[in-house]
């Protein structure tokens, strides 16, 4: 469409044991990680057919954050919370992904305890929705 600005993701892939993982970054922070089992294919190509109208482009530089918080969190530990990201979530996605970080590493809540705690207790359906859309599950599992 004329006129239609095109987003620029950087883009890359990391391989930790059989899992591949693919992350997209634009210049403001980290946008999406995608969890795969299976043949490995090079970034640009695997995000090309998600995003058709996006420029992309490989950097493992304008990943860099996002690629050790996410080794952090595969080896065991809490992936960093100061990573620069760059969502675009509803009030309530947001509130949703700031409690489940607060969770401690390593333990778990279920999407009632999670709305209890967000003084929500009837948002259990809701939690479920918004945490099945999380862009990014290894920094906001």
């Amino acid at each position: 469409m004329a006129g239609e600005k095109i987003q620029t993701l950087f883009v890359c892939l990391i391989e930790y044991r059989d899992l591949n993982i693919y992350m997209a970054s634009t210049k403001k922070g980290a946008v999406k990680i995608y969890l795969k089992i299976g043949r490995a294919e090079d970034a640009v190509s695997f995000f090309s057919s998600l995003m058709p109208r996006t420029k992309l482009l490989p950097s493992f530089r304008r990943n860099w954050a996002l690629i050790q918080a996410t080794k952090s969190a595969l080896e065991g530990n809490m992936a960093c919370s100061t990573i620069p990201i760059d969502l675009k979530l509803t009030r309530f996605q947001q509130r949703v992904y700031e409690t489940i970080s607060q969770i401690p590493y390593g333990e778990t809540r279920t999407y009632g305890q999670v709305a209890q705690h967000m003084g929500q207790p009837n948002a259990a359906r809701a939690v479920g929705r918004a945490l099945a859309a999380n862009p990014l599950p290894i920094i906001f599992p």
